[in-house]
């Protein structure tokens, strides 16, 4: 069983919030520190807390298409708030 966490478009829309840390930082067990270009970090629920400046063992998935990349790092910075329809948390 696992917890899951859903950001909809209304959600996503009433934050009326123009980068992703403050948006995921709403969520229980998520914690998103935006720095300069290369030290974005994402830690979900533990997982990617290991890692100092990048989210490294968190995957990401726009549409099924991957956006983690082959050497398990994930920058989700790269796609605009206003493409998303959902988010969902595993």
């Amino acid at each position: 069983m696992a917890a899951i966490s859903v950001l909809d478009v209304q959600k996503i829309e009433a934050a009326n919030i123009p980068n992703y840390s403050q948006l995921l930082n709403s969520i229980p067990g998520v914690y998103m520190h935006s720095g300069a270009i290369n030290t974005n970090r994402m830690i979900i629920r533990g997982i990617g807390s290991r890692s100092q400046f990048d989210t490294e063992k968190v995957r990401a998935y726009f549409s099924n298409i991957p956006l983690t990349n082959g050497s398990g790092q994930t920058t989700i910075e790269d796609l605009d708030l206003n493409l998303l329809g959902k988010m969902e948390i595993l």
